[in-house]
């Protein structure tokens, strides 16, 4: 086991220099504000170029950047473990800002169970000592906060997939088949916190006709989250107002002749649901 491990870990190591935006976007980030800079390339835009992660809400993604240095296999484990505070200490001004804004990150990925995405970099050495990124590689497979130590504020990451991370997911997930869809009129933001919590909720089994969604290649159960008094409409983005659908009754809800009747009828099951689980022993 610990052979297979190590071989994996070299494998790691990455061949090609990727850029940084074409490996986020892969990851099921939005890259569409780095065009907005006075420079021609997108790739270029030092808002973003240089950061040391990325966030993506709607997908409930944390896109990280990690040495290939860093990672060890330990208790049969790929892990990387790191204090991203400490290193801030040596470095400028600019780089203390992104080591914090990638603590802060992290937080946000372990207290909503975002999926992390790691990039794995390894570095070149210059003749004076100093150092730049060589290569870029993003890892297929996705990686879980271990745990964090708040008195050393060491963070401890692994690769695969953590007993506490959903196995659920909709067309927003970033394994989810509309992750890179055309959106028509005004796009809403909306909380992958929330749409996490209906995807527990329904555990996979449509809560309007009660068929169990389909699997995707990972193993995850796929429906699809549904507001059932619109965002258009003024409708709270929250899971009390939302529904987990197989994507035919998705698709009547939004274009059905009994639409409407759908939509009284989604209320009264998620209201049940509510009072069940308030009465749950």
């Amino acid at each position: 086991m610990e052979v297979e491990l190590s071989e994996t870990l070299n494998s790691l190591k990455p061949t090609e220099n990727q850029r940084i935006i074409d490996l986020v976007e892969m990851a099921g980030v939005d890259v569409s504000d780095w065009a907005n800079f006075n420079g021609k390339e997108p790739a270029t835009n030092p808002k973003y170029c240089y950061e040391w992660s990325f966030v993506s809400e709607q997908t409930a993604t944390l896109v990280c950047c990690i040495w290939h240095d860093m990672l060890q296999v330990t208790e049969g484990k790929i892990q990387a473990v790191f204090n991203v505070l400490k290193t801030a200490l040596t470095q400028n001004a600019q780089q203390k800002k992104r080591a914090h804004k990638f603590h802060n990150d992290l937080h946000r990925a372990k207290d909503n169970n975002w999926t992390i995405r790691a990039v794995i970099l390894s570095e070149k050495f210059s003749r004076n000592g100093t150092s730049k990124v060589d290569k870029r590689v993003l890892d297929e497979s996705p990686w879980f906060v271990d745990s964090y130590d708040p008195y050393t504020n060491e963070w401890k990451l692994t690769r695969g997939k953590g007993k506490h991370q959903t196995k659920f997911v909709d067309q927003f997930s970033e394994e989810g088949p509309a992750s890179r869809k055309e959106v028509n009129g005004i796009a809403f933001k909306r909380d992958g916190k929330q749409r996490l919590e209906v995807l527990e909720r329904a555990q996979g089994i449509c809560e309007f006709c009660g068929q169990p969604g389909f699997q995707l290649p990972s193993g995850a159960l796929y429906l699809e989250t549904h507001h059932i008094i619109p965002l258009s409409e003024d409708g709270p983005d929250v899971a009390s107002n939302m529904i987990a659908l197989c994507p035919n009754h998705h698709r009547e809800a939004h274009y059905g002749i009994k639409a409407r009747h759908m939509r009284v009828r989604m209320q009264e099951i998620i209201a049940k649901s509510l009072v069940k689980a308030i009465v749950a022993p």
